[in-house]
């Protein structure tokens, strides 16, 4: 896919990156922004040199416009998942379908984080000013704004770790380096026509904040600003269920209080979770991944015991 597009020439999709095996626990990593699965090839192969990992994950990739906002991605592929899962386990019974993990890059983990969220009626009220059954809609688009607004957790996904993500969103999204990037991420035809059909149909029913989406601002780069308010609710929902959290987040080695430090994109306060099961900060940039200590980092979580129902 050309990330750069907003016609990309695949459409968003999970693969599997060798044969299902029905006792192995997936592992699916998610890109970030203006970037696709190759991102992860050095760390693949890192892994696979480990026994213990290579013995007990199956790695998947989930494959994504990054154009789009993080949870417009997510909606597909949580659709992806629900798919994919009854048709490699019909029975329902396979070890590999009790318990999953996501490493997440960047804006990839806000698609994690609204994978162990349930948003009740939060997106919703920020987004709309009336109730979704008095919108005039098709059928396929009303149950399309339902599953993008209200939807379930996946309750299998049990660890996630964050690698460098903006859970609270990053200024440079509003400087001009964000300028720059948004000149690169005009939104996919699909996303921009839904938002357009829906709102030339009802007019007034987007709230002020959502309603500036339609002035030039559908895309991706624009839903990291600080100020966008699906961040901030994202943020502060809870996760729905028992979810172990890691926090993989750079610094670029600089002196200084961590808690002012910056990995050159995303800085340590919109990084940090303050619930996360364990925080790592290593002397690197935004692709923190790629360090040494990162990659350790990652191995020795992969490599903690499973989660427990």
């Amino acid at each position: 896919v050309d990330p750069l597009r907003n016609n990309p020439k695949r459409q968003p999709q999970l693969f599997l990156m060798e044969p299902y095996d029905p006792d192995k626990e997936p592992l699916i990593m998610i890109h970030g922004l203006l970037d696709t699965p190759l991102i992860w090839a050095e760390l693949s192969n890192e892994l696979w040199a480990y026994d213990a990992i290579r013995n007990r994950y199956q790695i998947w990739h989930f494959l994504y416009n990054t154009s789009a906002p993080a949870l417009y991605s997510g909606r597909l592929l949580r659709y992806q998942l629900r798919e994919l899962r009854p048709l490699l386990d019909p029975q329902g019974d396979d070890p590999a379908m009790r318990s999953t993990t996501l490493l997440t890059h960047s804006m990839g983990g806000i698609i994690g984080r609204s994978l162990v969220t349930r948003p009740g009626d939060a997106f919703w009220n920020a987004a709309f000013t009336r109730p979704l059954e008095s919108l005039k809609l098709s059928e396929e688009d009303r149950e399309s704004l339902r599953e993008a607004f209200f939807w379930e957790p996946e309750e299998h996904v049990k660890r996630v770790i964050f690698v460098a993500v903006p859970h609270r969103g990053s200024d440079i999204a509003d400087n001009f380096l964000g300028k720059i990037g948004r000149l690169f991420v005009a939104p996919p035809n699909t996303f921009r026509e839904f938002y357009e059909r829906i709102s030339e149909a009802n007019p007034g029913a987007w709230t002020e904040a959502y309603a500036k989406l339609g002035s030039g601002r559908l895309d991706s780069v624009h839903a990291l600003s600080p100020e966008q308010p699906t961040l901030k609710i994202l943020s502060e929902l809870p996760l729905s269920h028992k979810v172990r959290v890691h926090s993989v987040i750079g610094d670029r080695g600089k002196m200084g209080p961590v808690e002012e430090s910056h990995d050159g994109l995303v800085p340590y306060w919109s990084s940090h979770l303050s619930f996360a099961d364990s925080e790592k900060v290593v002397p690197a940039g935004h692709e923190v991944f790629e360090h040494p200590e990162g990659m350790a980092e990652i191995v020795r979580l992969l490599r903690l015991p499973p989660v427990r129902p």
